[in-house]
């Protein structure tokens, strides 16, 4: 440390006396240190020196819309940080980083992958099978709306799976029925497809909607049904929606916007 003056004595002096007369810890510019270094001075205690850092607010915003307008208020507050302010958007969270002077704002929006899609995801990775009940159930409910065919959930409902032991099981708005037959086969097989399209969202706070072509598998054995999304299409889903959001932000509120996440 140097012991430049500036009428006031050496800069260890000024600090003596600084520390000998407060009543209560003070803060001193460490000019004798490179730019962003200060003097943290307790009474009757030696000096600290220390590194300034920016101060950072952080806000939590429930959906993106909520996100922008927050970013919007920021901005119109601080009109002289715009060039510092941006978006990031990640799998898990868009972030609004906006910079002035010493303070650094930072807001989130989390972002939960919707029922549907984890849904998928799961029988991407193999899944198990479904039953003819739960298949209904499936389309019924968790994947109520997204379903494209109209036509997909009522077939699925009259299919008739003939048992060895004479039986057979049919579902008709969720009641069930046995009867008995002697062989295994699945009845009107020509009109089950073997592939079905879902239009679903990638995040429950962003409801915007993508294509996911499915296939469908029914083992007439086990009578069950497996659905296997086609290779990358949950993954271009999630890209496409990702590079929506930030076409999203770059349009509502005009600042830049880009894929990836705050360190």
């Amino acid at each position: 440390m140097s012991e430049e003056t500036n009428g006031l004595g050496s800069v260890t002096e000024q600090m003596e006396r600084l520390i000998n007369e407060a009543q209560q810890t003070t803060i001193m510019d460490a000019k004798d240190e490179p730019n962003g270094y200060y003097y943290l001075l307790a009474p009757k205690q030696p000096p600290v020196l220390k590194l300034a850092q920016a101060s950072r607010h952080a806000e939590i915003l429930a959906t993106p819309s909520e996100l922008a307008e927050f970013a919007k208020e920021a901005i119109a507050k601080w009109k002289t940080a715009k060039p510092d302010a941006a978006f990031l958007v990640s799998m898990d969270r868009i972030a609004f980083v906006h910079s002035i002077a010493d303070r650094r704002d930072l807001a989130i929006c989390p972002l939960t992958l919707s029922q549907q899609y984890q849904k998928l995801a799961a029988f991407e990775k193999g899944g198990t099978a479904l039953t003819q009940r739960d298949f209904i159930s499936l389309l019924r409910v968790t994947m109520r709306g997204n379903v494209v065919s109209s036509g997909l959930l009522p077939l699925i409902r009259t299919i008739k799976f003939d048992q060895g032991s004479n039986g057979t099981t049919s579902i008709q708005q969720g009641s069930e029925q046995m009867g008995r037959q002697i062989f295994n086969k699945v009845m009107g097989t020509d009109a089950i497809p073997e592939e079905f399209q879902l239009d679903i969202p990638i995040f429950e706070e962003y409801r915007i909607v993508q294509r996911v072509d499915c296939a469908l598998d029914v083992d007439v054995t086990t009578q069950r049904f497996g659905v296997t999304p086609f290779p990358q299409q949950l993954q271009q889903a999630r890209e496409v929606t990702m590079q929506s959001l930030v076409s999203y932000f770059q349009k509502e509120v005009q600042i830049p916007a880009f894929m990836g996440r705050v360190q």
